[in-house]
């Protein structure tokens, strides 16, 4: 049994280690206003970082609640509410790319991309 027991531990010693293994990973993403006329620069944008299972948003003064929405090719994945108060949702991690939006208590819908890898 000794022997299994250092053989283990020498195969264990030698089996490489993934480097994102046990690291948090954040994505920053701007979210744009989707009412405005397209040929207009965007005036409104809305950071978001995703980081060891938690999506925190930076609300401008003026929002004081939104609704937030992951969907992917395939439907809706997530769904939840922030405030300025509580600015952050804990989500799992979904794989591939996602959009998310974010509909503000003036009715405002901000989008953008964000990848999960």
């Amino acid at each position: 049994m000794k022997k299994f027991i250092i053989l283990f531990m020498t195969f264990m010693a030698l089996v490489p280690v993934p480097d994102s293994f046990g690291k948090d990973t954040s994505t920053t993403l701007l979210l744009k206003d989707t009412n405005v006329d397209p040929r207009l620069p965007v005036s409104s944008t809305i950071s978001c970082v995703y980081s060891a299972g938690v999506l925190t948003f930076s609300l401008p003064s003026e929002i004081q609640f939104a609704t937030v929405l992951i969907t992917s090719e395939t439907g809706e994945l997530w769904s939840g509410m922030v405030t300025q108060d509580y600015p952050s949702v804990e989500i799992s991690e979904l794989p591939g790319d996602q959009t998310i939006t974010l509909i503000d208590d003036n009715g405002i819908e901000y989008t953008g991309d964000i990848s999960f890898e």
